[in-house]
């Protein structure tokens, strides 16, 4: 018999392509830096229940939720969601957890517009902004990857 082969795309295919989006290493921290979110008790729902949670949001974009800080959207999600759901194994909190009703998603689009238009990050939002360069974020991409390579 044969082994059976790994999956996966058939030989002489083209290579799958990934499906990851830009990152950009936005934190609750840079809206908060921004005025997008208040400093301070809130309440927030996480996932689809509606239950809100009194969470203190601090200075540096922490999370402090029944005596516990969460340094990120998500861990402090993922903690909530196991409450109803031990299984759970990841999640996104920028989609799963909501202020004021409004997904945090939309707070850090926002805050990526800010970012472009004060020349923080590139026009979508990808990479830091050289300074004086128009150009898209896979350019400046490609641009500072060219500058890291050894000169031979």
């Amino acid at each position: 018999m044969q082994p059976i082969p790994p999956p996966g795309p058939e030989p002489g295919s083209a290579p799958a392509r990934s499906s990851r989006r830009h990152r950009t290493g936005l934190t609750l921290a840079h809206c908060v830096a921004r005025g997008l979110v208040r400093v301070g008790s809130t309440i927030v729902t996480v996932g689809t229940s509606g239950e809100g949670y009194n969470v203190d949001i601090t200075q540096r974009g922490d999370i402090v939720y029944g005596g516990v800080l969460y340094q990120s959207l998500s861990t402090f999600a993922l903690a909530v969601l196991r409450c109803r759901n031990i299984h759970r194994l990841a999640c996104d909190g920028w989609h799963e957890v909501r202020l004021g009703g409004v997904k945090m998603v939309e707070f850090r689009k926002r805050c990526v517009e800010l970012m472009v238009e004060a020349g923080e990050l590139s026009k979508d939002g990808s990479v830091p902004r050289r300074p004086g360069h128009e150009g898209t974020g896979a350019e400046d991409a490609q641009q500072q990857q060219q500058q890291q390579r050894p000169m031979s």
